[in-house]
């Protein structure tokens, strides 16, 4: 299931000739009842509207069968299943088209008559031969129209007129966002010109599809071209846009489903959603981009029937906040300023509107409405606890609740040692007397109902931990004066200052900091508190934190390591907080620290600014590629746990070998659990594994969200278990491809395996292995995975289509071309997967070519 498709029919090309040409045939269907079928805009591509285009496209209701069936005014048998029209059903020439939405129209005699939207023309003959061309989803579908189309000397001159681009506009980064984009479009507009001057003459007779699909070929090969230079500008142009929302969006991390309004329904497959549309950055051209985001929202909406746009909206904010992206105010502007291909056609398309509800949602998380909203759901949520009342409510949970409210008075009153007040709020047998019942449950209210300043709650936070966090500063300053404990843990081994500093209350930090706050304690995944001030990118709290030291004597190590090696300086870069980094930097921070997955902080700096600040400061910090590697750091001080992690790894190192070797066995066996257990993964679900101290399983609070993002990184595979090769030449995902293990292909590629790596010795895909051997699961799995090249060659010249139809396997065969493979590319010996499928000459093979829109020979 997408997004809607959504068009003004009544401006419909198709329905215009239906009116203007065969108005007695419409007012017909209108009298009858009947069904007018309308090709959306731009797919039906005939300057005449013959008389049978017209009585394939209007359907008769047939109620004697089901309220699924009908007929088309031509006799065809039409059925209706789950918004997928199929003409001919009952017989090997059926086809299908897909119903996009419905509308109702009135003509003049104020008859009213249904009208169905649908992909394109009911029946693919009608169609001109270009409309079948393979949909461009991507750069090897752009390239490979692009060599189908256009000579080999147009070819050569596309590439030299790039070449010149680039060597006349060899700084322009260096200029304005709209020189940028005014010089890419020129280029565009030039070789749009000199390819469809080459192959038309005249335009107004050329099918709109195919030049529409040459426009965004060549789009996305120049924008590929020029990828280098668009992602530095782009960068340099947004840094400080993207620091600004990467703050807001930071503090956003406790952020629930339930705050937003997503539907039940929608919440099963988000995780899902997020990690296609956490891989946009991958992708260099807009039409890559799009098609990410809108296979997200199409996991997303797995099972829905539809999602309306506010729906849509809720799930965006949701997404751009979960997917820990440092630059997409940048990935915005690209996809608004650079999709040159978009015109009157597409204006209103699928891609346009998701560019719009995904602009929408990040302006909307700019506009801070988020953070006041969730500031109000936090006192909210603490009134609603007290008003439940299935649940015990006890002095604490009130006590806490008029802290959040910023009650000083009624707090006052909580913690007051008042005698009085105490014997009033217990049952006694009468006000003064002692015995045995009456003392138990005196001594039961001073244990359980009386709060102090060191009650902890169920999380382990205690009313400093709870007026720190939410900035209360008279509160706090109460508490310190009647003996809260600065440097008290909650579960999580956050202290008072922790919470200060997640949040940015510089007053706060500092007020703590004279109260012997301790700044070196660090909570169970080892960050301190200049990780989380750094990573939430609150300047001033860094600020306060170093001059405190600095003027104090504390030693406080800005190059610290947290349990995933990022130092402060890591979650500064990552986010593009420039103010941040220059202070770290004045204050001794190493740029040449390693994380554990080997990446300095040069390395995890999307931002192109940053990374020129760095560069100024340590000239030796280079590309990743040209990074030497330090092994030790003078001013770096290990933890004994950290220095045991690494002494472990380096154990584990050694017999890495022995491991994979495991791995392999196991996944040829197709045996999931060995597979999980040979992974670091104790089972099959651990990556979804509930911890059970956790708010609630898919809670996101301040508390949770730091052990989700732990969980997730403990999870990762290794990129040394996707690299490795058996003695075959073959990667794990290739082993799985041939066993056809579903369970472990999706945990593979899930994990970040890569869908198109070869096999060493003949070029495989596991796409070519899966077809291979026949498991069609598997292939409906990796063409899943969005980023899949179905036209890939191995070094045979062969696609997986070629292998497949040796294999004879038609369901295979058919999978592939509807996905879009090219029946049309040869390989080494010359031969086209088309020819080998003439060859074979049965009713299955000529269906699937007419499907296809192939004229066979």
């Amino acid at each position: 299931m997408e997004i809607n498709y959504d068009e003004d029919v009544s401006q419909n090309p198709f329905l215009e000739k239906l009116r203007n040409y065969y108005e007695p045939t419409l007012r017909l269907a209108a009298h009858e009842g009947w069904i007018v079928c309308v090709p959306r805009r731009g797919t039906f591509t005939k300057d005449i509207l013959y008389k049978e285009d017209v009585e394939e496209h209007i359907l008769i209701p047939n109620y004697e069968m089901s309220e699924t069936s009908f007929r088309s005014l031509n006799n065809k048998n039409v059925k209706l299943l789950n918004r997928i029209l199929t003409v001919n059903y009952e017989t090997s020439d059926s086809y299908s088209v897909r119903l996009l939405f419905e509308e109702t129209f009135y003509n003049e005699g104020s008859w009213k008559y249904r009208i169905w939207c649908i992909e394109g023309p009911i029946n693919c003959e009608s169609l001109s031969s270009h409309n079948h061309l393979t949909t461009i989803m991507n750069l090897q579908d752009a390239i490979n129209l692009l060599w189908s189309e256009i000579n080999e000397k147009i070819c050569n001159s596309l590439e030299l007129n790039i070449k010149e681009f680039q060597q006349i506009y060899s700084n322009i980064e260096d200029t304005s966002l709209e020189t940028l984009k005014d010089s890419v479009f020129q280029l565009y507009s030039n070789c749009i010109e000199m390819i469809l001057q080459d192959k038309f003459n005249d335009t107004s007779n050329t099918s709109t599809y195919l030049i529409q699909n040459i426009k965004i070929a060549v789009e996305t090969y120049i924008l590929h071209a020029l990828r280098k230079t668009l992602q530095k500008s782009i960068s340099i142009y947004m840094a400080d846009d993207d620091a600004n929302l990467n703050k807001i969006i930071r503090n956003l991390t406790d952020l629930k489903f339930d705050d937003l309004g997503i539907h039940l329904n929608l919440r099963t497959n988000i995780h899902r959603g997020k990690l296609e549309l956490s891989h946009i950055v991958c992708y260099m051209t807009v039409l890559e981009k799009l098609e990410c985001l809108r296979r997200s929202i199409r996991y997303i909406s797995q099972g829905v029937s539809s999602i309306s746009s506010d729906d849509l909206l809720p799930i965006l904010v949701y997404l751009v906040i979960k997917t820990s992206l440092s630059n997409w105010i940048a990935q915005i502007t690209f996809i608004k300023h650079f999709r040159f291909s978009a015109c009157s056609i597409n204006e209103s398309d699928e891609l346009a509107y998701l560019t719009t509800s995904l602009e929408a949602a990040v302006e909307y998380i700019k506009s801070g409405a988020l953070m006041e909203k969730n500031r109000i759901s936090q006192v909210s949520d603490s009134e609603q606890k007290l008003q439940n009342e299935n649940e015990q409510r006890t002095s604490l949970d009130y006590l806490f609740t008029c802290i959040t409210k910023g009650d000083l008075s009624e707090v006052e009153n909580l913690l007051s040692s008042d005698i009085i007040n105490l014997y009033n709020h217990v049952p006694l047998c009468h006000p003064l007397c002692t015995c045995e019942s009456c003392e138990v449950s005196l001594a039961k209210n001073r244990l359980l109902n009386r709060p102090t300043v060191s009650s902890k709650n169920e999380h382990g936070s205690t009313a400093l931990h709870i007026a720190s966090f939410h900035g209360k500063v008279n509160i706090v300053d109460y508490l310190l004066n009647h003996g809260a404990d600065t440097n008290i843990t909650d579960n999580d081994s956050l202290t008072p200052l922790h919470c200060a500093l997640m949040k940015g209350h510089q007053n706060i930090v500092l007020l703590l900091l004279h109260a012997n706050a301790n700044p070196i304690i660090v909570d169970n995944y080892e960050n301190t508190a200049l990780h989380l001030a750094s990573d939430r990118g609150h300047e001033g709290c860094v600020k306060a934190l170093l001059y405190f030291a600095e003027h104090t004597n504390l030693y406080l190590n800005v190059n610290s390591p947290n349990t995933d090696g990022d130092t402060p300086l890591h979650r500064a870069s990552k986010w593009g907080y420039l103010g941040i980094i220059e202070v770290l930097l004045e204050y001794g921070a190493d740029c040449k620290i390693k994380n554990k997955w080997g990446q300095t902080s040069f390395d995890v700096a999307q931002g192109e600014r940053v990374k020129i600040l760095l560069q100024r400061i340590a000239p030796n910090v280079l590309v990743p590629s040209t990074i030497k590697v330090h092994h030790s750091s003078p001013i770096l001080q290990l933890s004994l746990k950290t220095e045991n992690k690494i002494k472990s790894k380096c154990s584990s190192d050694i017999n890495i070998t022995v491991q994979i070797n495991k791995l392999f066995s196991a996944i040829s066996e197709g045996d999931i659990h060995l597979t999980n257990y040979y992974l670091g993964w104790s089972n099959q679900n651990e990556q979804m594994t509930v911890r059970s101290d956790l708010c609630h399983p898919l809670c996101y609070c301040e508390r949770c969200a730091p052990m989700h993002e732990y969980s997730e990184k403990k999870n990762k595979i290794p990129a040394a278990v996707f690299n490795s090769y058996n003695d075959n030449g073959k990667t794990v995902l290739h082993i799985a491809s041939i066993v056809g293990s579903l369970e472990i292909i999706q945990l593979l590629l899930d994990a970040g395996a890569d869908v198109n790596v070869t096999t060493k010795f003949e070029g495989h895909t596991p796409l070519h292995l899966a077809c291979s051997a026949n498991k069609i699961q598997a292939v409906k799995i990796i063409l899943d995975c969005g980023v899949c090249n179905i036209n890939a060659k191995d070094f045979n010249g062969d696609t997986p289509l070629h292998l497949a139809i040796r294999n004879a396997n038609i369901r295979i065969v058919e999978l592939l071309i509807r996905s879009g493979a090219n029946t049309n590319i040869r390989n080494l010996q010359n031969v086209t997967p088309r020819l080998l499928l003439e060859k074979q000459n049965s009713k299955e093979v000529i269906r699937i070519l007419k499907c296809d829109s192939l004229e066979i020979h």
